[in-house]
């Protein structure tokens, strides 16, 4: 899953780099693809373990949230500095810093992280029912039923402006909670949980009957396709609709597909595929600072990273991975300091071949 994962991550930092139309709309099973591994991860990690719910939720926060934060304030410092040391205004208003940490709209890219929390909330829900369905054609069925729930909240958010003006005129508040609630918790995360479930299942489709689901979601998307005169399916991501999620679950199994070849089993063990894979999340968060440096100092660097996908995509990639692999190096030489000095004095290292 590795090389799944990187390519996920890669995509999605192609994705902020601007680049073709055509590669822009071909890249768009990342997000997607990004939740079922997200599902899997969860299936595998979680199958077996029996813990309460409130000490999930904990850990998730832990784990998702709170590395956000980190990041948001490490950001917001750093340009802080930088409009000091060029005499600018600061580039973010308030509004925009508290969005960012309430992960909704403020500097953007953040939401995937409240996406993947609120996908984590529902998590262990979906697992005791896919405990409960052993078909897997069942549990698809079910998947599919479950998804004409959501239409019709679509529906009814397509609906709400209406709700949201009389809100309004009682209490502008009243207005922003409702929309937010609804809009940023309610779709985003009953859609990506749609994902999130298969994912869950992963491990106990067969080779035939990943070459079906695969095969299943191509007809979809080409049905689709048409149906919607051969739009974009970027126009149908916010809110996730069938269209936009019926292409990314087709590349998506396609891909999974393939790493039964043995070609991209042995390309994803390569070391870069790996480092890439467990360390995505920093890589996610530090490619937001470059992607920040070219949409403000763009003038300052050579044109050709300024100015053209290819060279925007590698300098925010590789300063991405430049920063993640010395913020791991940091890590782990501040370990290996505390593991010393816990260590009683006279107490021997342990051995290589003990460990």
């Amino acid at each position: 899953m590795d090389l799944l994962r990187a390519i996920a991550i890669t995509c999605i930092i192609l994705g902020h780099s601007k680049p073709h139309s055509g590669i822009f709309e071909i890249r768009n099973f990342n997000v997607v693809l990004m939740m079922l591994l997200l599902g899997h991860s969860f299936y595998l990690s979680s199958a077996e373990k029996n813990i309460s719910y409130p000490q999930y939720v904990k850990k998730r926060f832990q784990r998702l949230v709170v590395p956000a934060w980190t990041f948001l304030t490490l950001f917001f410092i750093l340009f802080y500095f930088v409009a000091v040391a060029t005499g600018q205004k600061y580039y973010f208003s308030g509004a925009k810093i508290m969005q960012s940490y309430a992960l909704t709209n403020g500097i953007g890219y953040v939401w995937i992280i409240k996406i993947s929390f609120l996908v984590a909330l529902l998590s262990p829900f979906i697992l005791k029912i896919s405990k409960r369905v052993k078909s897997n054609l069942l549990y698809y069925l079910l998947i599919a039923g479950s998804y004409a729930g959501y239409a019709l909240l679509l529906y009814v958010h397509d609906a709400l402006p209406v709700v949201y003006k009389a809100l309004d005129n009682i209490n502008h508040y009243l207005d922003g909670v409702a929309r937010t609630l609804y809009a940023e918790v309610i779709i985003y995360g009953v859609s990506y949980s749609f994902i999130v479930a298969l994912g869950i299942r992963l491990t106990k489709l067969s080779q035939r009957e990943v070459t079906g689901a695969c095969l299943g979601f191509l007809g979809l998307f080409l049905f689709l396709s048409y149906q919607n005169d051969f739009s974009t399916v970027q126009a149908f991501k916010y809110p996730p609709q069938l269209y936009y999620l019926s292409y990314g679950l087709f590349v998506s199994f396609l891909l999974y597909r393939l790493l039964d070849y043995t070609f991209f089993k042995k390309f994803g063990n390569s070391q870069l595929i790996i480092f890439l894979s467990r360390n995505s999340a920093w890589v996610y968060f530090w490619h937001i600072i470059f992607v920040y440096y070219i949409r403000l100092f763009g003038a300052s660097l050579p044109s050709y990273l300024a100015t053209t996908s290819s060279g925007r995509f590698f300098f925010i990639m590789a300063g991405a991975l430049l920063v993640t692999y010395s913020h791991q190096q940091i890590k782990e030489l501040r370990q290996s300091y505390e593991d010393k000095a816990i260590l009683p004095a006279g107490t021997p290292m342990p051995h290589a071949s003990n460990i």
